[in-house]
């Protein structure tokens, strides 16, 4: 079974979730496993118009210059999620929450390539490019800050949310493509919950 069938098997079927995107109450929030890029945003004050969800990993010793060293979980819902794992982005789409990838060079156009579209009306997307890691994430933060400029996070997700409707949509279609036999008696099941959607 594919990743993205799975994902929507246990969500859709087994926890009966279907996608809304919660209300947005500051411009994002991070959930992610770069410590450096929390410091860095943690510097810029980002923290004053966005939320963080920390688990700090034991054998991880990273020196953190700017943000108190413990666990927190998020208590604001962040507009933009910024996320590192497919499995977080498996959650935005579904979701339809709008989101930052920070990962490698190119990963926002080849999502683009799938299908997916970006919130090109809010982000440039030109850190995409940057092979430099230390240069992109400088590039990826300066877009996180610009949130900051909008005043009313409810208000810019409604105007985003065609897009992020046009995502969920896409991982439908993605997860309809499956042609795997093993996935058959499954597939009834999750297209009867997918027509009340």
């Amino acid at each position: 079974m594919s990743v993205e069938r799975t994902f929507v098997y246990k969500t859709l079927v087994e926890n009966l979730q279907y996608p809304a995107a919660p209300e947005a109450t500051c411009m994002f929030d991070i959930n992610c496993n770069n410590y450096q890029l929390y410091d860095e945003l943690a510097k810029h004050n980002a923290f004053e118009f966005g939320d963080y969800k920390l688990h700090l990993e034991p054998r991880i010793t990273y020196k953190f210059q700017h943000l108190p060293i413990e666990n927190k979980e998020l208590e604001k819902s962040g507009l933009f999620t910024i996320i590192n794992t497919y499995e977080d982005l498996l959650n935005c789409f579904y979701f339809k929450r709008p989101f930052l990838y920070f990962g490698n060079a190119g990963y926002h156009s080849n999502l683009q390539s799938q299908g997916y579209s970006l919130y090109t009306k809010v982000i440039d997307y030109s850190f995409d490019c940057e092979t430099n890691p230390t240069k992109r994430r400088s590039q990826f933060i300066d877009q996180v800050l610009k949130l900051k400029r909008f005043s009313n996070p409810k208000m810019l997700q409604k105007s985003l949310e065609s897009t992020a409707h046009k995502n969920m949509r896409n991982l439908m279609r993605t997860v309809n493509k499956e042609i795997d036999p093993v996935v058959y008696p499954r597939l009834n099941t999750l297209q009867k919950f997918r027509k009340l959607l």
